[in-house]
């Protein structure tokens, strides 16, 4: 809404994420792996699903987060003018380059807490995978049963709504070392 009221510009770089506005800064590794993710998925992606690149997704009114890459439920256009819930993501990718705190602690909250099913936090400095899954609440707060890591040489299972689609290489979704 504040975009649409001209309060923010709608070039800026922001995130809303529980009532608090926050700059984001993407430097050209962060570009390039988001954008490397986005080429892996996409042709794997069934039909009535996409994939979206840096596009604000709903939590609530207090919290309007920008999944780096996820495979989202449905067609492009379902979601004019409101971006689609949470809940309507199949899978979310974070590349991590200096954001450990809202990849692992405050995103997975928010992404769990919704049922995201499958969560990636894209690791740049490591050049690692984690794939969060089967999301839970417990008495500590929402949090993922599964989670387990892939380096480059491994190769990670593409499953969107329980369904396998077939697998990427970690070290294809990054530049050369």
């Amino acid at each position: 809404r504040m975009i649409a009221e001209g309060i923010i510009p709608d070039d800026e770089d922001v995130e809303l994420f529980d009532g608090v506005l926050y700059k984001m800064t993407k430097g050209e590794l962060h570009n390039c792996i988001v954008g490397l993710i986005g080429d892996a998925l996409r042709p794997l992606i069934p039909e009535g699903y996409h994939v979206r690149e840096e596009k604000s997704a709903r939590k609530d009114e207090d919290t309007l987060p920008e999944p780096d890459v996820a495979v989202c439920r449905g067609k492009r256009t379902d979601y004019v003018p409101d971006p689609p819930p949470l809940d309507r993501l199949a899978l979310v990718a974070e590349v991590d380059h200096h954001s450990y705190q809202a990849d692992h602690v405050d995103k997975l909250a928010a992404y769990a807490g919704a049922g995201v099913p499958i969560y990636w936090i894209v690791d740049a400095v490591n050049r690692t995978v984690e794939v969060c899954s089967r999301p839970m609440s417990l008495s500590e707060g929402p949090a993922y049963c599964e989670r387990v890591t892939f380096r480059e040489g491994e190769a990670i299972a593409v499953v969107i709504d329980d369904q396998p689609r077939s697998q990427v290489n970690v070290g294809d979704l990054f530049p050369p070392a």
